[in-house]
């Protein structure tokens, strides 16, 4: 049996790091994402999932989706950028979904009625 005493065992790197599962990371994760939260407005929707976050815009017209959604990703940059975090844009994602439905928003109610269409 060899022992390892300081002289002989090999110098190590020391991250200070939360190690993945720790008890101490979703703590950490709710401190830093509150701030990305605060973006909501009745522009954007910002959820968080986990470790994600999903950004909901929901407009009639395309050019003001584009509008929106750029100005709510430049937001949550500037944020990300003072916490000196930054988004992995490698990992991001965008979907857009087009409906007949309209989205009716009244003070913490949210309903979708369908236009008519006709053929």
């Amino acid at each position: 049996m060899m022992r390892m005493t300081p002289e002989l065992a090999p110098p190590s790197p020391n991250f200070c790091t939360t190690p993945a599962g720790s008890v101490v990371a979703p703590n950490l994760w709710n401190i830093y994402v509150n701030r990305v939260l605060e973006i909501n407005s009745e522009k954007v929707f910002l959820q968080a999932f986990a470790d994600d976050l999903a950004l909901v815009t929901a407009v009639n017209v395309r050019k003001e989706l584009e509008i929106n959604t750029n100005e709510a990703l430049e937001l949550i940059h500037l944020t990300l950028v003072e916490l000196k975090l930054e988004l992995s844009v490698g990992k991001c994602q965008g979907l857009a979904f087009r409906s007949s439905y309209v989205i009716r928003r009244e003070r913490g109610k949210t309903s979708l009625t369908e236009n008519p269409s006709s053929r």
